[in-house]
């Protein structure tokens, strides 16, 4: 049989072992988290897209963006329509788009607090801050 004091040290080891690999899997889940949530807010934009394309020609939405912090949306309009979620400047995840954007400078960088308009346009939609 182990004596007290023994058994006492190896359960403190063995919680002390538990609660750093639990302290370190924490930042990847805030980081998993934030990334999620930036991708929910590509896909609002995709489907807000998807409901102009079906309106008239001149129609337009206004969309206020939430991010949370660290994370930029990338619209590219060309060659591919394609959301980039960007968490600190890295690319964490891509959702591509179901119809043509339209944008003079062919992307279009969104930050939390920012504004996108979505404008139907007889060539497709035009998206501007």
């Amino acid at each position: 049989m182990l004596s007290m004091p023994v058994k006492l040290t190896v359960s403190f080891l063995l919680i002390a072992l538990c609660i750093s690999a639990v302290s370190g899997m924490v930042p990847y889940a805030q980081d998993k988290m934030a990334e999620t949530e930036a991708t929910c807010t590509a896909e609002k934009i995709n489907e807000t897209a998807d409901r102009l394309w079906n309106s008239d020609v001149g129609d337009k939405l206004v969309m206020n963006i939430s991010l949370p912090s660290g994370c930029t949306l990338l619209i590219q309009t060309s060659p591919i329509p394609i959301i980039e979620i960007l968490t600190d400047g890295i690319c964490m995840n891509k959702l591509y788009l179901n119809h043509d954007l339209i944008n003079p400078a062919g992307h279009l960088y969104l930050n939390d607090g920012d504004r996108l308009v979505l404008k139907r346009d007889s060539l497709g939609i035009v998206v501007t801050l």
